[in-house]
């Protein structure tokens, strides 16, 4: 009897393929092989080669811990710093197998691959093993939302709110005098000295935007469309995505739109610090205009950092609280399929550099609900007439 953990291998698929199906989800869409090899490409150093890794017990496959390999941008105040990295994603055992620490072997061999390392939506199990590794923690993303549609919003709300409080916060949204926009398609090269640009005076741990990542992440996805907005030369840009609700046992709600606004980068590097910049705030406007063109009832935008709130808030978003409250920020927060009130997207974070590890507080992180495993389909194939 032999225990060994290996890297994955695209001859292994059938049968991580099938170990998905008996012991995470038999619908899982991560049991689609192209979306699969997409999700644990990333970029990068160790871009294309797999860090997903697998343990075997006498030659059966007994658990896994899939991962992404990525570029993280440290905090380092003398000059900016690239290091490799990785995200974690799906991280299964066998049942018969649980709690004799083949677990935390499979999570120790994965953090060697790279400096730093990210974990988005643990379970309570996960996180205490995050922990104990000296990994800091977020319960919770930032989640602002904001009504496109006064009515539409409402259904999407799990609490009610006052009279007449959701019509007033409505009437207070100007998105008329903005000019109106369309997505441009995007060129990696500029997306990435945009990028630098932004934040190269900002000292924070994120993933390094670079061409490769913009390539990767959003134009080559497999599992969603997303819009770029915005330019690379005055205002900056925004990623978004239009989402429709999947929820075939409610009519009133099934088929309704709700714009995901995925990633922010703004031109002026002041944004960062709380700047309220005239042009990025008319770009965001003009974003939400777009997305009520497009049907979308509701808006909202997630991040690790509060860094954006003073110019959200100047908009007119609204940040929810960590129940799903108050009751005028009560969105729902899965849309497919439609959930009231899902577990919190936690994150954890771990930096090793020069044999030390860094504690980053997280408002000196940006992190995003694309980083992690986050924001991919939850079914699939997606219906035909929900896009």
């Amino acid at each position: 009897m032999k225990t060994i953990i290996r890297n994955y291998e695209v001859e292994d698929w059938e049968i991580v393929q099938k170990f998905i199906k008996l012991y995470w989800n038999k619908n899982s869409p991560m049991i689609d092989h192209s979306l699969f090899e997409w999700q644990h490409k990333g970029y990068g150093d160790l871009g294309g080669s797999s860090t997903t890794q697998l343990l075997f017990y006498d030659d059966v496959l007994i658990g896994f811990l899939g991962s992404t390999p990525v570029m993280f941008q440290i905090p380092r105040k003398d000059k900016t710093k690239i290091i490799s990295g990785i995200e974690s994603a799906t991280w299964v055992i066998h049942p018969d197998f649980r709690n004799r620490g083949g677990g935390i072997l499979l999570l120790k061999k994965t953090m060697e691959l790279g400096d730093c390392l990210v974990a988005q939506g643990a379970n309570d199990e996960a996180v205490r093993y995050f922990k104990g590794l000296g990994f800091d923690y977020s319960e919770a993303l930032n989640r602002y939302v904001i009504p496109l549609d006064r009515d539409g919003y409402l259904k999407l709300l799990s609490q009610k709110p006052k009279s007449n409080e959701l019509q007033t916060w409505f009437d207070s949204i100007d998105l008329k005098s903005v000019p109106s926009l369309r997505s441009f398609n995007p060129d990696p090269g500029r997306l990435e000295s945009l990028w630098r640009r932004s934040t190269e005076r900002r000292d924070m741990l994120t993933l390094y935007r670079s061409s490769d990542f913009w390539s990767w992440r959003y134009i080559k996805n497999k599992g969603f469309k997303y819009y770029f907005l915005g330019d690379t030369s005055t205002r900056g840009i925004v990623v978004a995505r239009v989402e429709p609700i999947f929820h075939p046992k409610d009519s009133l709600l099934h088929g309704l739109k709700v714009l995901r606004i995925i990633e922010m980068v703004p031109f002026n590097w002041k944004v960062w610090d709380g700047m309220v910049d005239a042009k990025f705030v008319d770009l965001i406007k003009s974003v939400l205009k777009w997305g009520k063109s497009e049907g979308c009832v509701a808006a909202d935008f997630q991040c690790s950092t509060k860094r954006f709130e003073t110019i959200l808030k100047s908009v007119g978003f609204k940040r929810q609280n960590k129940s799903y409250g108050p009751p005028l920020c009560s969105l729902a927060g899965l849309f497919q399929p439609f959930r009231f009130k899902p577990h919190l997207i936690n994150t954890l974070w771990r930096l090793d550099y020069l044999d030390k590890i860094i504690h980053v507080p997280v408002d000196d992180t940006y992190i995003l609900k694309s980083d992690g495993d986050m924001d991919r389909p939850n079914i699939w194939p997606m219906p035909e007439n929900l896009g």
